[in-house]
C-alpha cells in the first residue's frame, strides 16, 4: 500500500501544469474562473501608504505653522 501511494505522487509530479506563464503572472484561478487578489493588493497597499504619507506630512507642516504663530515669547 505504501509503494501504491508513491507512485500516485509520482505520477501526480510528471503531469503537467495547466496553467500557462501569462495565467500565473494575472493570478487567474482556473479553477473558481476568477482573477485573485493577489496582484491588486500589493498596489492596493502601496497606495494607501502613499496617501497616508502624504497626509501626515501635510499635518507636520500645518503643526509647525501653527507653533510659529501662536508661540508664547517670555518677556
Amino acid at each position: 500500500m505504501a509503494v501504491e501511494g508513491q507512485r500516485d505522487a509520482k505520477n501526480a509530479a510528471m503531469i503537467p501544469s495547466v496553467r500557462t506563464l501569462a495565467d500565473s503572472k494575472l493570478g487567474v484561478d482556473l479553477f473558481r474562473g476568477s482573477a485573485s487578489l493577489e496582484l491588486y493588493r500589493g498596489s492596493f497597499l502601496q497606495v494607501a501608504a502613499q496617501r497616508l504619507q502624504k497626509r501626515f506630512i501635510y499635518c507636520l507642516s500645518k503643526e509647525d505653522k501653527y507653533m510659529t504663530i501662536y508661540r508664547v515669547s517670555k518677556p
